[in-house]
């Protein structure tokens, strides 16, 4: 008014920290289908939150049973201040292989052949040797399928242990997989 100017400073009041979305993310287990979890928590911003999933039917704020994706959430505060959040659920890839430790080749139907037991559907690289107590190599196969039906050379392997050696390499998993071990054949 008169002339006279006068400086005033003021806090505006706003949230100590900005919203933000925290997330513990749990990846589909091998070989199933489901079993992913996302559990987020909210800080900063304006409380109360409100949220929506944008691809999931269930609203809450941890997901269970989730299958491999992309999930989005998108919450605001009070102030209708929005953050929006993709978070990722992989599949996680093991490359398993398994076998056993007796077999018995004697005719009767049972636990004829020795071969790989494994879930893993992507194999690419595959190798199988068995060998005898002298380290001879008595049987060697590239494919999964492969078996040892206990023959050596058109002829009944001998009673005893038996020594294999393998080797696969997964598609979605960088390492390659070595296993070795003993095995006994029985008649």
């Amino acid at each position: 008014m008169n002339g006279c100017e006068k400086a005033i400073e003021f806090i505006v009041p706003g949230p100590p920290e900005p919203l933000e979305i925290n997330a513990d993310i749990k990846n589909v287990p091998c070989y199933k289908e489901t079993g992913g979890e996302i559990d987020v928590q909210f800080s900063g911003g304006w409380y109360p939150y409100s949220y929506t999933w944008g691809n999931t039917p269930s609203q809450n704020l941890v997901q269970r049973n989730m299958r491999a994706g992309k999930y989005i959430l998108s919450v605001s505060d009070t102030k209708n201040c929005t953050v929006d959040s993709v978070f990722a659920i992989a599949q996680n890839y093991c490359c398993d292989c398994y076998f056993s430790n007796a077999f018995t080749p004697n005719g009767d139907g049972k636990n004829e052949i020795f071969r790989a037991i494994s879930p893993a559907s992507d194999i690419e690289r595959y190798s199988l040797s068995v060998y005898n107590r002298w380290g001879i190599r008595v049987f060697t196969t590239n494919k999964i399928t492969g078996l040892w039906n206990g023959m050596i050379k058109g002829e009944p392997a001998p009673i005893g242990t038996y020594f294999y050696k393998c080797h696969l390499k997964c598609l979605n998993k960088a390492d390659d997989v070595f296993l070795k071990g003993d095995i006994i054949l029985i008649r």
